[in-house]
């Protein structure tokens, strides 16, 4: 009967690790990294990065982010912005707490990561096809990512 338990909880472990996950994702970029020579070059060709396909789930999520009950789980607390920062500092600094802070796992609280663009304030939002409006003179209350 203990093992049935435990095995349990353990499924309940994994399910709950795999929403910490996916909220941690809401707030950072996973980093993406390519070696110079296997960019591809070529006469008229850009690298524009590795892209993914574009499903009816990511347009879900991304209209879940919007609503204002989704603010905690896109903006990043101020003690976990504090942690990164220190960690940035550390590494830049050869910091003897360097080598913990440089470990790439999306569990490190130290690594300084990318802010996706729904945990950013809305003035720092911005696409080319913007450059006309400032979105920061609306007000608050009144602004979207669009």
């Amino acid at each position: 009967m203990s093992a049935i338990a435990g095995y349990a909880g353990w499924v309940r472990f994994k399910q709950g690790m795999e929403i910490v996950r996916y909220h941690h994702h809401l707030k950072y970029y996973p980093v993406t990294r390519i070696a110079p020579h296997k960019i591809p070059v070529g006469p008229g060709e850009y690298y524009l990065g590795e892209g993914f396909g574009w499903t009816q789930q990511h347009t879900q999520r991304k209209h879940e982010t919007q609503r204002p009950e989704a603010k905690p789980f896109i903006t990043p607390s101020p003690f976990e912005l504090a942690l990164r920062n220190w960690g940035a500092k550390t590494i830049e600094h050869n910091g003897w707490f360097k080598p913990i802070a440089e470990v790439d796992h999306w569990l490190n609280p130290f690594k300084p990561s990318i802010l996706t663009w729904a945990a950013r304030p809305s003035c720092m939002v911005s696409a080319p096809w913007m450059k006309s409006r400032s979105r920061c003179a609306r007000p608050a209350a009144a602004a979207t990512w669009w």
